[in-house]
């Protein structure tokens, strides 16, 4: 009698993986045809000797996002607390975004408006595989959808549900055969691969820490951005420097509405700072690190102006915003995940819209305040 494999195939690919943590992380991202996702995330938190640990894989999301999301945006998300509140974080429990939460509410909260808008996320199929009463381990999975997607569906749900089983044994088996491998990487290597520069003060406005990306771009606009002898963060305020500590100060006060400060740093570039905040389910940072800023374009450059401005298409926007990042076409190609052709193709289109031929002038272009 021929043998034959009960597992569906994406889940096989994942059992096969068990021991390898990039193998492990690849068949993870081969789930997501399988429900028709853009991006797919994986957060593991478990208790260690020197505190909470995260260990994420993600694939399709920006390093940057998920930094921002579990030092601040985690203690605003609608979506967790809906299903916290429904007694929804057990094992083996599968929800799509409508099933937590109606989209009007959604689309009036400050995580919409903040942060899930700016990264496309309008839908979500989360399920959880292990809750720390088992083995002191929270772990979850979850997929999006973008705008021009339909809504995730009971045929999604139902592949959800008969993937968990599975997806917990894997995770148990992987963590014995190689207890040395954390599945995905840690908060603190995202940090450390975010594109975007991001940087981590203390309550008086001191550098706790930040990003090579930050290292470079600092060093590019040290004219306008520099640390006193104290560590202090300083940004030139007309002929002179000021402290952020007064930023700072501001933005942790207690208030009932949660805010961003964004602090011009140079021509083209702001800098937003966020209160670091205590996660719903993670914990906390460091106490010592009280707000976490990230550098980005002025308003004309970011994507949703760029669409407007110059007509584009959402993929051209996210494209050219990725551009005017510094990023060369294969580091775009990259932090979208998608092939370097196709965001070659996107160039190509950009040219056209903006009536320019190189790179170099299609970047000026962008730059420029001009439609």
């Amino acid at each position: 009698m021929p043998y034959t494999n009960p597992w569906p195939a994406p889940i096989d690919r994942v059992y096969a993986a068990i021991g390898d943590d990039q193998r492990f992380c690849d068949a993870l991202a081969e789930l997501r045809p399988g429900v028709g996702a853009n991006t797919v995330l994986m957060v593991t938190v478990s208790l260690t000797r020197d505190g909470l640990c995260r260990h994420i894989a993600a694939v399709g999301v920006p390093p940057e996002s998920m930094v921002e999301y579990e030092s601040h945006f985690q203690a605003h998300d609608v979506w967790v607390r809906a299903a916290q509140s429904r007694g929804m974080i057990v094992t083996g429990t599968v929800a799509s975004s409508d099933d937590l939460l109606d989209r009007q509410d959604l689309e009036q909260s400050y995580i919409w408006r903040a942060f899930l808008s700016r990264y496309r996320t309008t839908e979500a199929l989360s399920s959880v595989l292990e809750t720390p009463e088992e083995d002191g381990i929270f772990t979850f999975m979850t997929f999006h959808r973008h705008e021009e997607q339909a809504r995730f569906g009971a045929a999604e749900k139902a592949r959800v549900a008969e993937w968990l089983p599975h997806l917990r044994n894997a995770m148990k088996l992987h963590r014995r055969l190689a207890p040395q491998i954390a599945i995905g990487k840690t908060l603190d290597t995202l940090f450390a691969e975010a594109r975007s520069p991001m940087v981590v003060l203390d309550g008086r406005g001191r550098v706790s820490r930040h990003n090579p990306a930050w290292g470079e771009w600092a060093e590019r606009q040290r004219d306008q951005v520099r640390q006193d002898a104290h560590g202090l963060l300083l940004r030139r305020d007309g002929a002179g420097f000021e402290k952020v500590a007064d930023a700072v100060h501001a933005l942790l006060q207690p208030t009932d509405t949660p805010q961003a400060l964004q602090l011009p740093v140079s021509a083209g570039w702001r800098l937003t700072l966020r209160r670091i905040e205590h996660g719903q389910l993670t914990g906390a940072l460091p106490s010592a690190e009280r707000a976490i800023g990230i550098v980005e374009p002025v308003d004309h450059q970011r994507p949703e102006v760029l669409r407007q401005r110059f007509g584009l298409t959402t993929a051209q926007a996210r494209v050219a915003a990725g551009l005017l990042g510094g990023q060369t076409p294969g580091e775009v190609a990259a932090g979208l995940g998608v092939s370097l052709p196709t965001v070659r193709s996107h160039i190509a289109a950009l040219y056209e819209k903006t009536h320019t031929r190189r790179l170099p002038v299609l970047v000026a272009r962008l730059l420029s305040r001009e439609s």
